[in-house]
């Protein structure tokens, strides 16, 4: 079982190419830096010592997503060509899962900052800023949650209008105007939800009617 992470923060640098950080005491801890050669995706990259890290924290859109792209050049921006610090917490498969740091502070809370991440706190970190950054991106409808990413109404075809939600439901459903939570349903693209024209469509694509929607759909001829 993993254990909470105790509080952290960020000192005054004593040594070169070392980063002080102070783990819930007043003595700190130097941690040497590394050197990220190559981003994986918006929340995973490679050292020059061809390891991979896993950015504790946060979860980015899987590659070909809504915002994987924007993720990636976020996290590039972040960690290559600069010092970055590991707190290695423990090893993932073929990662090592990590709190990362740069002279400038937590990456993570940076990559929420920027909106192209979500926060994930699977590791139980109880950090306030990584809360409060989310936060800060989900009021200002930045990134995966503006309009790019996180519907309400169809930008692309307004006559189609079943919502395709995979993001909270099991089997994942459809709703369509009528259905009783429809207009709060979200369509989030970086989640895999989706829009369809018709219930046939969200059918073969793997979607269930939600059950508080009537027995039919009354399309919307389209134009």
């Amino acid at each position: 079982m993993k254990s909470k992470v105790a509080k952290i923060s960020l000192i005054t640098v004593a040594v070169a190419g070392f980063l002080g950080l102070s783990f819930g005491s007043a003595k700190p801890v130097y941690v040497p830096s590394y050197r990220a050669v190559r981003v994986i995706d918006g929340d995973t990259f490679e050292t020059a010592e061809k390891q991979w890290i896993r950015v504790s924290g946060i979860d980015a859109p899987e590659q070909g997503m809504c915002g994987s792209r924007e993720a990636k050049q976020e996290l590039e921006k972040l960690v290559l060509g600069k010092d970055i610090y590991l707190k290695v917490m423990y090893h993932d498969s073929t990662r090592l899962m990590a709190l990362v740091y740069s002279k400038d502070g937590l990456i993570a809370t940076k990559m929420l900052a920027s909106g192209w991440a979500e926060l994930n706190d699977r590791d139980g970190l109880g950090l306030p800023e990584l809360s409060q950054a989310v936060k800060a991106a989900r009021e200002q409808k930045i990134g995966l949650f503006s309009q790019q990413c996180t519907q309400t109404v169809n930008p692309d075809k307004p006559d189609c209008k079943i919502k395709a939600n995979k993001t909270t439901n099991n089997p994942p459903t459809y709703h369509f105007p009528g259905c009783n939570s429809y207009n709060v349903v979200l369509v989030e693209l970086h989640h895999g939800d989706d829009w369809f024209c018709t219930e046939k469509e969200a059918q073969a694509a793997g979607f269930k009617r939600a059950a508080t929607c009537p027995s039919a759909y009354e399309e919307t001829p389209r134009r």
